[in-house]
């Protein structure tokens, strides 16, 4: 259970708050030198910020994951940000139940994202991981953002913790954004993931 691809985290660029239904439709593809993996995500917020999102190849090669959660959110003349509680099922190679905690942060040019996330097998306790990424960005231009990001993930049958340093950049053109990470660029290690996300907000109108 140490595929490098629980240590991939997936994200659309952090967004300014909002009070409309958004959708979107997340594909990424990442790749070492020896393997190459594609990890389609859909999520869905609401007017009312309840919040789904479906995943495969995240948590584990050939498994499919469904999370649900509500957003809450907050806006001032210092920035913004959400707070997102989740709670998920894992279905595939790895079975079980997941609970996380998305968080996202404005402050001017500046950006912060995070994912706390633990996730239990329900056939082995060898397959149990705690998991943490988080990135801070900064946006020069409109079109362009940057910045540093880690990935942490501790197995807790093993005990063991591994760590993944890296930077990204990403591009921004109307609702499509173009991320590109890099993590362990130092070192033997280093794998990259690249994304194609593209996102529509609707207008407020109410639940579903």
């Amino acid at each position: 259970m140490r595929n490098k691809v629980l240590l991939v985290a997936a994200f659309v660029f952090a967004q300014e708050i909002h009070s409309f239904a958004q959708t979107g439709l997340e594909q990424y593809y990442w790749r070492d030198k020896n393997t190459a993996t594609f990890m389609p995500v859909v999520h869905f917020q609401n007017a009312k910020n309840w919040y789904a999102e479906a995943r495969f190849n995240y948590e584990e090669i050939d498994t499919y994951s469904l999370n649900v959660g509500r957003t809450f959110e907050q806006e001032n003349k210092f920035g913004s940000y959400t707070l997102t509680p989740f709670v998920g099922a894992v279905a595939g190679e790895l079975k079980g139940g997941s609970l996380g905690f998305l968080t996202t942060g404005e402050y001017r040019d500046w950006f912060f994202s995070s994912q706390s996330q633990c996730t239990l097998s329900s056939q082995t306790s060898d397959a149990n991981f705690l998991y943490c990424w988080a990135e801070l960005g900064y946006i020069p231009v409109r079109w362009f953002y940057f910045g540093p990001s880690v990935q942490l993930t501790h197995f807790t049958r093993q005990g063991d913790t591994v760590a993944d340093p890296g930077a990204f950049i990403g591009f921004e053109s109307g609702n499509w954004t173009f991320p590109i990470y890099g993590f362990n660029l130092q070192n033997a290690g280093r794998y990259f993931l690249v994304g194609f996300n593209f996102t529509i907000e609707g207008k407020k109108t109410g639940d579903l």
